[in-house]
């Protein structure tokens, strides 16, 4: 083969290899939770959290949803993710317990 259709060769290959049908990402079942524990430590994702990167606010339900700061450093500034729902852990020792007659 000459050099020109070796060229075309690997350009389709490298377009059809680029057209390839992969996810990109699995997407998470449910909404995302921010755990909030007795001693006021947060975990996001199963990761910890300072307290410094999260702003709490009422979701107008009486319940509590967070923002999270997302560092995407050095190519991006921080943004902050919101409408994540906010899980209180409760103290050991003070769940209710429900009993039956």
């Amino acid at each position: 083969m000459n050099s020109t259709k070796t060229a075309a060769v690997f350009a389709l290959l490298v377009f059809l290899a680029g057209c390839s049908s992969f996810p990109a990402k699995v997407a998470r079942k449910g909404p995302e939770k921010l755990v909030i524990y007795p001693d006021g430590s947060m975990h996001f994702h199963g990761r910890p959290i300072p307290a410094r990167d999260v702003v709490i606010y009422p979701d107008g339900y009486g319940g509590e949803k967070a923002a999270v700061r997302v560092h995407m450093e050095p190519l991006h500034p921080d943004y902050f993710r919101d409408s994540i729902v906010v899980q209180r852990e409760p103290v050991p020792g003070t769940e209710t317990r429900v009993s039956q007659n």
